[in-house]
C-alpha cells in the first residue's frame, strides 16, 4: 500500500494525501505550495519521516514549530524507541497525568 498520494489543486499546485496505516483512509491532504512534482514528492517524503508541519512551509511559523525529537506520527515514534526510551517516556508521561501503573 501505497504511504502517500499526489492531486493537484485548481491552481496547479500538488496535494499531499496520507495514508492512515491503522484504517488505511486517505487522508484530507496537505499543500506543498509547489507546482513541481519532484519537489512535492520530496516534500511529502520529508513530511512522512519528520511528521507534517502545521504551518504553512513559508511561514516563520513553520520553522518554529519543526520538532526533531517527537514526529507526528506516533507509530513511527513508537517503533524507534529502545526499551530504555519506552521506559523515561511511561516515567513522564504517568508523572504528566498522575498515572498509578503497578507492576504484575
Amino acid at each position: 500500500m501505497r504511504k502517500f498520494y499526489l492531486s493537484k489543486n485548481s491552481c496547479g499546485y500538488y496535494r499531499v494525501h496520507f495514508i492512515d496505516p491503522v484504517t488505511g483512509k486517505q487522508g484530507i491532504g496537505k499543500s506543498t505550495h509547489t507546482k513541481d512534482w519532484n519537489d512535492a514528492v520530496i516534500m511529502a517524503c520529508n513530511w512522512l519521516k519528520n511528521g507534517i508541519p502545521q504551518a504553512r512551509s513559508n511561514s516563520r511559523a513553520f520553522e518554529n514549530s519543526r520538532s526533531p525529537t517527537v514526529p507526528a506520527n506516533l507509530k513511527s515514534f513508537v517503533d524507534n524507541l529502545s526499551e530504555n526510551d519506552a521506559l523515561k517516556v511511561i516515567e513522564l508521561i504517568c508523572s504528566k497525568f498522575d498515572f498509578i501503573i503497578s507492576e504484575i
